[in-house]
């Protein structure tokens, strides 16, 4: 596989989970050493709401769906002042770069695309600050 590019590896890895093919995806993961893809955990730790990917979420409004999480602009982080956001598909898999980004929910993940297949938007790029837990 070290002839795959990063992105052919991502979609490989995204339809390996869609088809939970063992052989290709053990334990959730898929081996490649030159761009190692994590594949999302489950179940999520957001709560999950009823509202459609589409539509309107955030404080006040709801939570989104098992399917989705709740995608606010970059001015709005995590719908502070009672922004809203938009429900937005969960990721399938992600890049296992770990530079670090603050949740919506006060936790650190390795980056904002894992938080999101966590059902959460990000906060900021770094480390979480204590008025953010």
């Amino acid at each position: 596989m070290s002839h795959l590019s990063k992105r052919a590896l991502f979609v490989f890895a995204a339809l390996c989970a869609s088809l939970a093919l063992p052989a290709c995806c053990p334990k959730g993961q898929v081996v490649a050493p030159e761009a190692p893809v994590a594949m999302m955990p489950e179940p999520a730790i957001a709560p999950i709401g009823t509202i459609a990917l589409g539509a309107a979420c955030g404080p006040g409004v709801g939570d989104c769906d098992a399917e989705g999480y709740c995608a606010f602009g970059e001015d709005n982080a995590c719908g502070d002042g009672g922004a809203v956001g938009v429900c937005t598909a969960r990721p399938r898999g992600c890049f296992k770069d770990c530079p670090g980004v603050c949740g919506c929910d006060g936790a650190r993940y390795c980056n904002a695309c894992v938080a999101q297949g966590r059902g959460l938007s990000m906060r900021h790029a770094g480390a979480c600050l204590e008025e953010n837990r």
